[in-house]
């Protein structure tokens, strides 16, 4: 018991000396996200504001802006101000967060990375990058596992985004990225989904505006998800044969102007279909 008052105690210290800034990106002044640096140039183009979210109502949109010609720049943003730091104690070991992706090109990926230092924010306690380059429609779950080094306890972080292309170094001006709902986690790293698919509870259920339906597949499939009524009758198709990679994925549903009742969401993974109730209550 003793142990487990103790981690809890730590837990919970961490989630208080911990702040992402603005990490739902809902707070925005004059077209910035406010408490993150917009790193490229055009600024007020490159990086703009999104009623897209996953939750709540604003999400962060990276764009791809023409420099002139053939040249392009991706949008890019840091946390924190000019020294793209924020304060955060304790070693987090991963940030975790939803994107949608819609690349152009090939070549075209989506940077994330994340860093913390320590020692005042001198020395450099752990961090880790990793580039996106498969495209989802709907919005998906990523993790960012921060990798220790020298033994220190992190007194800062930066968390940082970026549409690239290291082959042209110009990426596609119809390339781009939505950014939404960050956070630290404390007790895993990467989250990779298990060997079998996944189907969460719909939240909220009962639902009267809105429900979301979460999932997660092991591998590449194509996925299709409808919301049914009790008879088995096509009320509201969400995703028709979407080539997706592995990962946790979430798509929202307007139940607005559902009648009451019982209904059923069903997710088809290459052909084999998984399906829960969702329950309409105004």
């Amino acid at each position: 018991m003793k142990k487990i008052s103790t981690l809890l105690l730590t837990l919970s210290s961490l989630s208080l000396m911990a702040q992402i800034p603005n990490p739902s990106f809902e707070n925005w002044t004059s077209g910035a996200p406010n408490g993150w640096t917009v790193t490229s140039n055009p600024a007020s183009t490159t990086v703009t504001e999104s009623n897209n979210a996953h939750q709540g109502t604003h999400a962060l949109t990276l764009n791809v802006v023409s420099l002139g010609g053939p040249s392009t720049v991706g949008g890019a943003v840091q946390s924190g101000g000019k020294s793209g730091y924020f304060l955060n104690t304790g070693n987090y070991l991963t940030v975790k967060g939803w994107y949608i992706l819609s690349l152009a090109n090939s070549s075209d990926q989506l940077l994330m990375y994340a860093g913390t230092k320590c020692s005042g924010g001198i020395n450099s306690a752990g961090a880790n990058s990793f580039f996106i380059d498969s495209n989802t429609a709907v919005y998906k779950e990523f993790s960012i596992a921060l990798n220790y080094t020298n033994g220190c306890t992190a007194d800062s972080m930066t968390i940082g985004f970026e549409i690239v292309n290291f082959s042209t170094f110009n990426p596609d001006i119809n390339s781009w990225a939505l950014i939404d709902d960050l956070s630290l986690g404390v007790v895993s790293a990467v989250d990779e989904p298990g060997n079998q698919v996944s189907l969460e509870e719909a939240y909220p259920n009962p639902a009267s505006i809105q429900s979301n339906i979460i999932y997660s597949i092991p591998g590449s499939a194509t996925v299709c998800v409808g919301l049914y009524d009790i008879s088995g009758r096509l009320v509201e198709p969400l995703l028709n044969n979407c080539r997706q990679s592995s990962g946790r994925y979430k798509i929202p549903v307007n139940v607005s102007t559902l009648a009451n009742g019982v209904y059923v969401y069903r997710v088809s993974v290459n052909g084999e279909v998984y399906s829960q109730k969702l329950i309409v209550e105004k």
